[in-house]
């Protein structure tokens, strides 16, 4: 039964039956207390968890990597830092699962010395630099800001996936195209993400035809163009050609343009007032563009 709770993702039916189960004085095995404890992280009660955890004798390596991909899971970065050292303390070896989501909270964080430290744990350590290791460490040194330790970990991958040159994509403004030159030569094919990296650098390079380029080949990744992308060119264009010009790819945009557009248009273009009845149409109660009108009217007296 319990194990029929968890197949079907019923987490909170799960923990009362558990719950039930100890009122009984029934006895729990590792197995079921550390699917508990993913149960009780999926509905967001951290500190049952933690309890929970503590009441187990002896944690494995599986029962520590659950606390603490389940601390980062849910935004507790700090405490998931401070159990890896807890868990390398109690001699507990980490797997790569566990060295990833470690890696991960450095990232969030942004913390260069948590991050220099975890790496160096890896190394002493000897955990295999697998495919999640090495891109979670190469994000973490991007978000770091030390694209000189991301290179480093990219020059030992033998394979780099597309999430890891996104990271370096989107860290790197002055080598974004050069990057994805070099990514299409290891015959990694770009996505979504990979693509507002390069139409951000097009815009900050202030590259106009180059970005149109860019655009019209997401198709031909088999790709469709994304609002995301569209807000992209949206600034492009606005900037380089003109609010009509913009207005123009909007009224290209295959699904219906979302607040990110028109607030791209607005913050862009001279036709202020047009782009802000757009806004005040997709979300009323949003007060920013009923601000930045204000202060407009402020401004121009």
């Amino acid at each position: 039964m319990i194990f029929g709770y968890v197949k079907l993702g019923n987490h909170d039916k799960y923990i009362q039956l558990f719950n039930k189960m100890k009122l009984l004085g029934l006895k729990h095995d590792q197995v079921t207390a550390s699917i508990v404890i993913n149960a009780y992280f999926q509905c967001g009660h951290v500190d049952d968890a933690r309890r929970m955890f503590s009441e187990i004798p002896r944690n494995d390596e599986i029962c520590w990597t659950k606390i603490i991909v389940g601390y980062v899971q849910n935004g507790r970065e700090e405490d998931a830092l401070m159990l890896f050292g807890d868990m390398l303390h109690r001699d507990v070896r980490p797997d790569s699962y566990t060295i990833s989501s470690v890696v991960s909270s450095c990232a969030i964080l942004a913390s260069l010395c948590h991050a220099q430290v975890v790496d160096g744990k890896v190394i002493v350590i000897g955990v295999d630099h697998s495919m999640l290791v090495s891109s979670a460490l190469v994000d973490m040194y991007c978000k770091c800001g030390v694209t000189l330790d991301a290179w480093r970990i990219l020059g030992t991958m033998s394979i780099r996936n597309v999430i890891t040159w996104n990271s370096m994509i989107h860290v790197n403004p002055h080598e974004v195209l050069a990057l994805y030159e070099r990514m299409l030569q290891k015959n990694v094919k770009p996505n979504s993400i990979s693509f507002v990296g390069i139409l951000s650098a097009c815009i900050s390079a202030d590259m106009v035809a180059k970005g149109r380029e860019y655009f019209n080949s997401i198709s031909e990744h088999g790709m469709t163009p994304t609002l995301d992308h569209y807000a992209c060119m949206v600034t492009l264009i606005g900037r380089s050609s003109g609010v009509d010009k913009a207005m123009d790819l909007i009224k290209c945009i295959t699904h219906e343009p979302d607040y990110l557009i028109w607030s791209t248009l607005f913050s862009i273009c001279g036709k202020k007032e047009l782009t802000a009845n757009h806004l005040f149409k997709l979300d009323l109660h949003n007060a920013r563009p009923y601000i930045m009108l204000s202060n407009l009217y402020a401004t121009c007296g």
